[in-house]
């Protein structure tokens, strides 16, 4: 398991007030479900560039990866509620027994186009995941450790991940995460674009589980299913939409 969790800064205030005119003008870009549409349109590749690739790569400290051809653009809800905390790969036990391989990982890449601090909303709280996410869950003793460090940290913790305007923020799928909750709305027009990261080894065994459970044989297949995308001077391997759908159906809810 590589890192954690990363911040960095990405945009500059006048870049992140380009893009919010952008998306206030033209609606439809919310609708855009993947990276390949996404690279139609200049606000597509205003944000994913060279410069998210090499800030992802410097701080997970990855060399070896694969985009899934998904991204989610989101207009910021107005979150009130004290609850909410999720996983959004890894709460089920099968993904739980691919996420745990030493190799295995998927990551959220979010740019948040506002600034986020407590009470006041536009970004995420995040729970550092411990050690003991990493070990199968069937043990009842780690069940019982899991729960205790959870409800110590959520409780006594602040966990508002305090980001500017034009930051990004990943996180692997250990952490426990949830829209920051907001007492008070300063903007009604709040961003949040998230991509997602995973490798080759995580991909074929969900695709090996998928093809148990459903008889299929796109394990088979899933080379022709990973295209090469150019960014500048950068190769960026991105898998195909119908394979990242099942991939992410697979690990996810």
């Amino acid at each position: 398991m590589t890192k954690s969790f990363f911040k960095a800064s990405f945009l500059n205030s006048s870049q992140v007030k380009f893009l919010k005119k952008k998306f206030i003008e033209k609606p439809s870009l919310e609708k855009i479900i993947d990276i390949d549409e996404f690279l139609e349109h200049e606000e597509g590749k205003f944000i994913f560039n060279d410069k998210l690739i090499n800030l992802t790569e410097k701080n997970l400290e990855l060399k070896d990866y694969v985009f899934l051809n998904l991204v989610k653009i989101l207009k910021s809800n107005k979150n009130k509620s004290s609850g909410g905390w999720h996983l959004d790969y890894g709460s089920k036990e099968h993904q739980k027994s691919i996420l745990v391989k030493r190799k295995n990982f998927i990551y959220k890449i979010g740019l948040y186009l506002q600034e986020n601090k407590k009470n006041f909303g536009g970004g995420v709280d995040v729970l550092k995941p411990s050690f003991l996410n990493n070990l199968q869950s069937q043990n009842l003793l780690i069940r019982f450790l899991k729960r205790i460090y959870n409800s110590f940290f959520l409780r006594f913790y602040d966990n508002t991940i305090k980001t500017n305007e034009g930051d990004i923020l990943g996180f692997n799928s250990f952490c426990y995460h949830r829209t920051t909750p907001a007492k008070f709305v300063k903007e009604e027009n709040n961003y949040n674009i998230y991509f997602v990261l995973t490798n080759f080894e995580t991909i074929k065994d969900s695709l090996l589980y998928y093809d148990e459970l459903y008889k299929t044989k796109k394990n088979e297949n899933l080379m022709e299913n990973i295209k090469t995308k150019n960014l500048d001077n950068l190769k960026i391997p991105i898998l195909s939409h119908e394979y990242s759908r099942i991939v992410e159906n697979v690990l996810g809810e």
